[in-house]
């Protein structure tokens, strides 16, 4: 009956242990007391010089008004990065608080980060405050972009035409035709006659001029 009652107890314990693993991991709201908070499931890591916004909300369903709630993101060691609150949360209202968080993570925050939430009364009330509650808080990693790579552009010089050269050739000078005109050949024959008369007469001049005593003239 022991060893029953021992196993029982064993389940109860792993199964609460896994129940409250698995919320925490998607936990985006926490109450403490009567206000709940409540934040984005989806908060990118603010970069290097950069930031990114982050909302909390605060729904109190108490019937009096509440002097404080408060959240602080705190690093492994529990160093406070950042933080906001209301003062005097009215009863029975939701309030919306927007807050800028700066690139604080990269060089100084040492991560896991948590969100602790903190309640407090007016003293006035006499109650007593609820302890802090603390949850695992998990920013979103953004996804790289790769550029584009630039079109590789390659420059090819068109060359300046060739001129285009005409040769011509010098053809041969056409041969001199001498066309026989028949006034020619009359013109010849008269010459070629008077030259043997001259030669003629020349002959009868010496044999004149050869008598003795040479007649005058010659």
């Amino acid at each position: 009956m022991k060893a029953i009652r021992l196993l029982l107890v064993g389940l109860l314990i792993a199964g609460t242990s896994i129940f409250i693993g698995s919320a925490k991991a998607a936990d985006t709201s926490v109450t403490l007391s009567c206000v709940t908070f409540s934040w984005p499931d989806t908060i990118y890591r603010p970069l290097p010089g950069g930031n990114v916004t982050f909302n909390m909300s605060y729904q109190s369903t108490c019937p009096y008004d509440v002097l404080l709630v408060k959240y602080t993101l705190t690093d492994k060691f529990g160093t406070a990065q950042e933080s906001n609150s209301i003062v005097g949360l009215k009863k029975g209202v939701l309030a919306n608080q927007s807050q800028t968080w700066y690139g604080f993570g990269s060089s100084t925050a040492v991560e896991p980060f948590s969100l602790v939430f903190v309640f407090e009364n007016f003293a006035s009330y006499g109650l007593i405050n609820p302890s802090p509650k603390s949850v695992t808080f998990n920013f979103t990693e953004r996804t790289p972009i790769s550029p584009t790579p630039t079109p590789t552009v390659t420059i090819t010089a068109t060359p300046a035409p060739a001129p285009t050269v005409t040769v011509t050739s010098t053809p041969a000078p056409a041969p001199t035709v001498y066309v026989s005109n028949p006034a020619d050949e009359t013109l010849k024959d008269l010459v070629t006659s008077l030259k043997a008369q001259i030669s003629l007469l020349n002959t009868k001049v010496k044999k004149i001029c050869a008598v003795k005593p040479k007649p005058k003239g010659c």
